[in-house]
């Protein structure tokens, strides 16, 4: 490189120096890692108050756990989200690993799981994975659709 090829980088180097560009930089990512740090504390906070209530509000259900209850009631006449709701309970606090996709179910389908989720819950298999439904009576019979 000629000497005027030096001269030109060695003053454009003093003045990138003399700017403080990087040391600008190092900053504002500092700031931005410490403000996107402080917005994952608040959404953890947020997620935990969300978990904390669900836990509380299944830990005052209470499910209906009797088979002469259930077979009392008909999937017409209970709503969809008390039958949900008995599910959410059985998978979170019965610990009951057969269920999946809970919120997806029709109304129908709910029940029929339901229904084996009580009886795997009196047998003490709900922890078992793939255990295949026990069910003695099907939906049909709980049902008013044609």
């Amino acid at each position: 490189m000629d000497p005027d090829g030096r001269r030109y980088l060695r003053k454009a180097a003093r003045a990138h120096d003399e700017s403080h560009q990087d040391k600008k930089f190092r900053e504002a990512l500092a700031q931005a890692d410490a403000d996107k740090a402080e917005a994952n504390r608040e959404a953890d906070q947020v997620k935990e108050q969300k978990a904390s209530k669900k836990r509380e509000i299944l830990q005052a259900f209470q499910p209906i756990l009797s088979l002469s209850e259930l077979q009392e009631m008909t999937v017409k006449k209970d709503r969809a989200w008390r039958i949900r709701q008995q599910l959410v309970w059985h998978r979170d606090i019965g610990n009951d690993v057969n269920l999946k996709g809970i919120h997806k179910m029709n109304k129908e389908v709910a029940w029929a799981n339901m229904i084996d989720a009580v009886q795997r819950h009196h047998k003490g298999m709900s922890s078992t994975k793939g255990v295949q439904p026990v069910c003695s009576f099907t939906v049909d019979q709980y049902s008013y659709l044609p």
